[in-house]
């Protein structure tokens, strides 16, 4: 994606002096996101001529856009990359990929928090999370499951509005990709919306971020 040619719309006049772009307010959810194009004759087809189409490398794309939204392919497929996503990938070459483990109801665990926290992991959660807006609270908790007892996992679990529940998580991935080792253990992520978190049992290890 970052060395491939990548295709995106523009007014088909405009004399401003900056390059603008046109976005779109999807109908499904009321979000505004960028449309970009891995063809040429995809990125015609939605222009139907009322806007210009243009040809950059994908890297350079990116960087210019960095902030928006970006919706590849938008009358072919549903798939959406996030700010967050897009800076990762600049920074690190990969935004990574997302864990969502949920447990059953009816399976045991026990729950603790970290003997030692992973640091420049928290610290990257943190200021993600601050930037990102829509985090209320953040927990690094070890679970361990019944059936698996020796073998802790380390739960991320972010408190956020449902609909905001898919940015976050992926959002999460992407900032924790260069410390994924830091830990020494498997990483999971969870999203809840408040009214779960004083039920949850996944948030009663270390708080790592709080919203002021």
């Amino acid at each position: 994606m970052l060395n491939a040619p990548l295709y995106a719309h523009v007014p088909a006049s405009d004399d401003s002096s900056r390059l603008r772009f046109i976005q779109f307010i999807r109908r499904d959810n009321g979000k505004t996101v960028l449309p970009i194009f891995s063809e040429r004759s995809k990125a015609d087809e939605s222009a139907a001529g009322d806007v210009r189409v243009i040809c950059m490398r994908g890297r350079d794309l990116l960087t210019i856009t960095l902030g928006a939204t970006l919706m590849l392919d938008p009358n072919h497929r549903d798939c959406v990359f996030y700010p967050e996503e897009m800076e990762a990938l600049l920074r690190e070459g990969s935004a990574g990929m997302a864990i969502n483990r949920t447990t059953e109801s009816t399976t045991r665990v026990a729950v603790s928090s970290p003997r030692n926290i992973p640091a420049k992991m928290a610290s990257a959660l943190r200021s993600m999370y601050t930037k990102l807006g829509s985090v209320q609270r953040a927990y690094l908790t070890i679970v361990r499951m019944e059936h698996d007892f020796h073998h802790p996992s380390l739960f991320i679990v972010a408190i956020a509005r449902v609909e905001e529940r898919e940015r976050v998580l992926r959002a999460t991935v992407a900032a924790i990709q260069p410390h994924i080792e830091e830990p020494g253990l498997p990483i999971d992520i969870a999203v809840i919306a408040p009214d779960e978190e004083t039920s949850n049992c996944l948030t009663k290890g270390a708080r790592i971020y709080r919203k002021i």
